[in-house]
């Protein structure tokens, strides 16, 4: 669990984690493009290859948020993308949280993407 993300607070929304509970549906829609991936694959791929491309701007783009975590840039891109950085431990995260599941997500997305580019016929060829 990540403690950082959790205790984030909005206080335009009366202190809710608006961050932690848009991260919770995001997980939600995941699960939904691959279950009509799986159910449609001649359109799945192409659902699944948009939504993660989506998913890996997101998840740079959030880097943006550095400031709502009192974070440098720096600081943030580490504590995000970095599996070896002390810094989530001394923030109550056990190692690795969350930079090694983020950087899973961003492999597995970035394979799908590719798979996607790779299957997509050519505009080019003619059938």
């Amino acid at each position: 669990m990540d403690q950082v993300l959790r205790g984030a607070t909005d206080p335009m929304l009366n202190g809710i984690p608006v961050h932690y509970y848009a991260l919770m549906l995001f997980v939600v829609l995941d699960f939904i493009v691959a279950a009509v991936a799986f159910a449609k694959p001649e359109r799945g791929l192409a659902l699944a290859g948009g939504w993660s491309l989506l998913r890996i701007i997101l998840q740079l783009a959030d880097l943006s948020q550095a400031h709502a975590y009192m974070f440098r840039y720096t600081q943030f891109a580490d504590y995000l993308f970095n599996p070896a950085s002390p810094l989530s431990t001394s923030l109550g995260n056990p190692p690795g949280v969350p930079a090694i599941f983020i950087d899973l997500i961003l492999l597995f997305e970035l394979a799908i993407v590719i798979l996607w580019k790779k299957g997509s016929p050519s505009k080019t060829t003619k059938s």
